[in-house]
């Protein structure tokens, strides 16, 4: 629960891992450490940054051997089967009692375990317990050690993590910049070969007016008044085609364009 320290431990380490939990609360508050209630249970505030820690006691496993009570539920299970097959007065199937493969029982050795589940820090100590010539009791200090080398070390992840995203977000907006160069340079050259064009068919046009009106000052028209009409209709339309008679060119920018136009 969220107000109690997660332990997992056999009823005989109870009272010892209470006491220990006990010492190991009041050196981390001299230390400065706060306790809260973590998402599962409770966990150490150490220089603002919260580290659960797990204690549990390791199990052992030994093959199961049958008890009387067991190989009795047998015997009877097989007996009712037997009459079971050879009586149509019936009787209720039950399945066949299966006692376990192995036996699991506290071992009497405890282990805390520092951000059980928690990757990308290797290297820091997570894990503290009893051994062949030490207790868990007498690494208080050494657990403390290790959540101020944890609280550390999550604060350099975290920058460093807030660092490769602000990189990330820089190459991102670098990228976007060289799209929309790429993409304005593009516009420009569009817009170079369309005056191009325009330019090409202001003097084709202009020509052809020139070729009719040699034929009209030869008196080469049925109707020269209509030729007319039409070449001062013609002079106007190559007029209007031709990009320099709008003005000097000018270079495109990208206030020209919407956002979404240079993507």
């Amino acid at each position: 629960g969220e107000a109690f320290f997660e332990v997992t431990v056999g009823p005989d380490s109870v009272i010892r891992i209470s006491a220990f939990l006990h010492s190991l609360v009041t050196a981390a508050e001299e230390r400065g450490f706060k306790i809260t209630k973590g998402e599962r249970a409770l966990a150490f505030v150490v220089d603002g940054e919260t580290i659960d820690v797990k204690v549990a006691e390791q199990v052992t496993h030994t093959k199961h051997i049958a008890t009387d009570a067991e190989v009795e539920a047998l015997r009877k299970w097989e007996t009712r089967q037997a009459r079971r097959v050879h009586s149509w007065s019936g009787y209720g199937w039950t399945p066949r009692p299966t006692p376990p493969e192995l036996d699991h029982a506290p071992s009497g050795v405890v282990r805390l375990q520092i951000n059980e589940g928690k990757y990308g820090y290797n290297g820091l100590r997570k894990s503290f317990g009893d051994g062949k010539t030490q207790r868990i009791e007498t690494l208080i200090n050494a657990i403390l050690e290790a959540l101020s080398t944890w609280s550390a070390a999550i604060k350099a992840e975290r920058a460093a993590r807030e660092r490769r995203e602000q990189e990330r977000q820089e190459a991102k907006r670098l990228e976007e910049e060289r799209r929309r160069i790429t993409a304005l340079e593009k516009k420009r050259v569009e817009a170079l070969e369309q005056n191009l064009e325009r330019r090409r068919r202001h003097r084709e046009v202009l020509e052809f007016v020139a070729v009719v009106e040699g034929k009209l000052h030869d008196g080469g028209y049925d109707d020269p008044d209509a030729v007319r009409e039409w070449i001062e209709w013609a002079k106007g339309y190559a007029e209007r085609l031709d990009p320099i008679g709008r003005g000097l060119p000018r270079l495109l920018q990208f206030k020209d364009f919407s956002p979404w136009a240079l993507r």
